[in-house]
């Protein structure tokens, strides 16, 4: 995308090489809007996975220096994970934890 800011009321989350800023993100359950933020050289996506780690929601992937915005229509609340699914990113440590209440 090529937004000039974020979406009101939407989550800001910078990926970066091999790690997301927050790591830890609290939301409400419903409607979610991520606006992802790729301050990195290299493409990133995020990936939202449940408990059991199926995956429930995945962004498009985000190229360096560019802007996504990343809807989730119904996210029930719970604990998630998220990372990025690009080989070798969640390895290295991109992953984070998403409560949603």
């Amino acid at each position: 995308g090529s937004s000039s800011g974020a979406p009101a009321g939407s989550n800001q989350v910078q990926l970066m090489d091999f790690s997301f800023k927050p790591k830890d993100i609290s939301v409400g359950a419903g409607k979610v809007v991520f606006f992802l933020v790729n301050s990195g050289p290299a493409a990133h996506d995020l990936v939202i996975a449940d408990s059991t780690g199926t995956s429930v929601a995945r962004s498009s992937l985000v190229q360096a220096g560019d802007t996504v915005t990343f809807t989730v229509d119904n996210l029930p609340a719970g604990k998630y994970v998220f990372f990025c699914d690009v080989p070798g990113h969640r390895a290295a440590g991109m992953e984070g934890t998403l409560t949603v209440t």
